[in-house]
């Protein structure tokens, strides 16, 4: 969905206009819509971002939408990276359009109607992508190794693209951080320094962390992060709570289908979102200086091939003295099957590989630089969806088509049953 930028709301010229507009909405609402396009056709031709923020704005003061409304907020918020699909490697789970609106909400009542604040994403694209769209008055930035790729989706954020395990650039002050970073407190704790750095002493920090029942150390590994992050100048506030729901990706959909799993769930992980008042001073800040702890342990080279993303390893070992002198590349799956039933970084084997798909196949190939010589011919080709023979030998390109075509089959069914 393109957005425009010519309502009269975002101009903030007609308070009656406003309030017209909200009885309108108001007196039509039932409710029991279900979907987006036939709740606009019922209104008298109010342009699409201005009937949301006046939902948005009803909802707060009355909690108009309630529960049903959720099939409508569903449909407003754009994809981030709609042509780069979820991979397991990238840690990557985006929030359902319910939490994106859930956290705006909460931002919206914490900082109050007139304030137009700075909000720093810290590995949640989405809620920027829909930030500076709802809230296009608000200074928005996102930290993120991928923040590039959001270039032709942002009008007016500042993009940042780096690794948040590492150090990062001089970033301006900002009111609020919003940090979502991967499960596991080493690499929590290094956003959470990111996030403290960049963050107005008396700001708000939220933070996602998983629910007891994610694994068996949740509640001592939540235990000792407040206790880090008390230590560290945060002051936690026990009262506001909002809980995240994150869309079940394509690589966690396979997973489940490999370890037997076969039912429908869109969107069933779910996290608490910690919220933090930054208390930092000259002798209280947090500090982790952990350098083993990388998200990105090593080099590894992307290709899109018809919506498929594979990444390949870079092993240092050069065949024959050059790329791809070997001119054979097998691919073994480092487990009894190609597909992992399993997303955690800890399982059996998955260390091992060098070929990784969004579809959560990994592999152990003999040759990566051959294999990615031929994906590159591959993304480079113009039409059809088959590797050439040309770039690898006919035995290592039909092994290679045969996961991508097993890949674009699994995608397919992903998408029926996701949003059929």
């Amino acid at each position: 969905m393109k957005w425009r930028f010519d309502s009269q709301l975002l101009c903030e010229s007609d308070p009656i206009f406003v309030r017209r507009l909200d009885e309108c909405v108001r007196s039509f609402w039932t409710g029991d819509h279900e979907n987006w396009e036939s709740f606009l056709r019922k209104l008298p031709g109010y342009y699409p971002l201005d009937v949301w923020q006046s939902l948005s704005r009803l909802n707060l003061e009355s909690g108009l939408l309630g529960i049903a409304g959720a099939s409508v907020a569903r449909q407003i918020f754009p994809e981030p990276f709609p042509n780069s699909p979820e991979h397991p490697l990238d840690y990557e789970w985006r929030f359902t359009q319910e939490s994106i609106r859930d956290i705006l909400d909460f931002l919206t009542r914490e900082i109050g109607g007139s304030k137009q604040p700075s909000v720093a994403c810290l590995g949640c694209p989405s809620i920027v992508v829909a930030g500076d769209k709802i809230r296009p008055s608000w200074s928005w930035s996102l930290l993120d190794r991928r923040a590039d790729l959001l270039k032709s989706q942002i009008n007016s954020a500042n993009l940042m693209a780096c690794d948040l395990t590492k150090p990062i650039p001089t970033h301006p002050l900002m009111d609020i951080a919003v940090v979502d970073p991967p499960w596991y407190n080493h690499l929590t704790k290094h956003f959470m320094v990111k996030a403290q750095s960049i963050v107005k002493p008396g700001g708000l920090i939220l933070l996602s962390f998983p629910l007891e029942g994610t694994r068996s150390s949740a509640s001592k590994e939540l235990a000792e992060l407040l206790n880090w992050c008390k230590e560290g100048g945060l002051e936690l506030n026990p009262t506001n709570k909002i809980k995240l729901h994150y869309k079940t990706p394509f690589f966690e959909s396979t997973s489940l289908k490999a370890a037997g799993f076969s039912a429908r769930i869109p969107a069933w992980r779910s996290a608490e979102v910690l919220i933090f008042r930054n208390r930092v001073s000259d002798n209280c800040r947090l500090t982790y200086n952990d350098d083993t702890s990388r998200l990105f342990t090593a080099e590894w080279n992307e290709f899109i091939i018809q919506g498929i993303k594979f990444s390949v390893k870079n092993s240092g070992d050069k065949k024959d003295g050059k790329q791809g002198g070997s001119g054979r590349a097998f691919l073994s799956p480092v487990w009894r099957e190609a597909i992992l039933p399993s997303v955690s970084t800890n399982f059996l084997g998955r260390a091992r590989a060098n070929l990784v798909t969004s579809g959560n196949r990994f592999f152990e190939c003999s040759d990566p630089y051959l294999l990615a010589e031929m994906l590159l011919a591959g993304q480079n080709r113009d039409g059809g969806i088959n590797i050439s023979t040309n770039a690898g030998g006919e035995r290592n390109a039909r092994e290679l088509n045969s996961v991508l075509h097993s890949e674009i089959n699994d995608r397919a069914t992903y998408l029926k049953e996701m949003y059929d």
